[in-house]
């Protein structure tokens, strides 16, 4: 559970993309494999997109992350800095 937890809070973006997922297609271990092949065609284009949403919302992450880095190194240099 607290992998999950600190998992929403440093990926909250690729969270929403996770949980919209969950909700909207309730995968299941034979997801791809079951129905038509038109149907399986349809799954693996939506699968494919869900990828790329997942990437999309990784990178924006990560550079929320890096942002929120190179503030807090900002402010404590600039910290540091007024001390002496």
């Amino acid at each position: 559970m607290m992998a999950v937890e600190m998992g929403r809070r440093y990926f909250p973006n690729c969270s929403q993309v996770l949980d919209k997922f969950m909700e909207d297609d309730l995968p299941d271990l034979f997801y791809l494999e079951k129905g038509t092949l038109d149907e399986q065609r349809i799954k693996k284009t939506r699968f494919m997109e869900l990828k790329e949403d997942v990437q999309g919302a990784f990178i924006k992450d990560k550079a929320e992350i890096n942002q929120k880095t190179k503030n807090y190194e900002y402010c404590a240099l600039s910290w540091k800095n007024k001390k002496l």
